[in-house]
C-alpha cells in the first residue's frame, strides 16, 4: 500500500510512535511518504528551509511531497492518508460533493 503521512501535528505529535510505524510499514513492503501542505525547501515563511521535515525524512529514508499550499490529493496519490487535517487532502470536486450530500441529508449544522 501507499501511505501518505502528514508531518506537522501528525508525525510531530508522537515521533517515536510514527518512526516505529514507518519502519515496520516499510519492512512489510509498503511505501510511506511525508505529504505536507507546506511550501517546498525554499519556503519563504520559514527560516530553517524545512530542516525539521527534511532531517526526519532522511533518517527514515522516505520521500517528502511538498504541496505548496495546494490540496494534497492534487500532489500525491495514496491508498491511505494519515492526517490531522483531512480537509487539506480532498479536492474541490470532493468538497463540493460532500457539501451537496450534507445539504441533501439536512446535515448543515
Amino acid at each position: 500500500m501507499i501511505f501518505a503521512l502528514d508531518y506537522d501535528e501528525t508525525f510531530t505529535a508522537d515521533k517515536m510512535l510514527w518512526t516505529e510505524w514507518v519502519q515496520h510499514a516499510v519492512e512489510r513492503g509498503h511505501s510511506v511518504s511525508f505529504v505536507t501542505f507546506r511550501m517546498g525547501p525554499e519556503n519563504p515563511y520559514r527560516d530553517d528551509d524545512n530542516a525539521d521535515i527534511i532531517g526526519d525524512a532522511y533518517n527514515l529514508n522516505i520521500p517528502i511531497v511538498f504541496c505548496n499550499h495546494r490540496q494534497k490529493k492534487h500532489c500525491f496519490k495514496a491508498d491511505v492518508w494519515i492526517d490531522d487535517m483531512p480537509e487539506l487532502i480532498v479536492s474541490y470536486e470532493d468538497m463540493t460533493n460532500l457539501k451537496y450530500g450534507c445539504e441533501v441529508n439536512g446535515d448543515t449544522e
